[in-house]
């Protein structure tokens, strides 16, 4: 008996790394901007405007890629998995501006 993987199952797990690695930048990015950007040193927040930004585009790929999955058919599963994980920072922002507000 021979034990075979889907390539297409990779995709989506893929899809979920890059949503992962995307959110881990975009929150590193973001506190240590803000850190940066008050120390006193001078440094500035440059480098991790870039981080974020970078991040952002990750989690972005990673809804595209999410959508053209679920539109093919393909592991339904990990595909809405992986959109819900790229939809976790828009959310923690709505979460966040919400409560500012109130």
């Amino acid at each position: 008996m021979t034990i075979t993987t889907s390539t297409s199952r990779t995709r989506p797990l893929l899809g979920i790394a890059f949503a992962i690695a995307g959110i881990s930048l975009m929150s590193w990015g973001f506190v240590a901007g803000i850190d940066a950007a008050l120390d006193a040193s001078g440094s500035g927040a440059r480098f991790f405007v870039v981080v974020f930004f970078a991040g952002a585009a990750l989690v972005i790929t990673t809804a595209v890629l999410a959508v053209i999955g679920l539109s093919r058919g393909e592991h339904r599963g990990l595909w809405i998995g992986s959109l819900a994980l790229s939809a976790l920072p828009a959310v923690a922002i709505l979460v966040l501006a919400v409560l500012a507000r109130s």
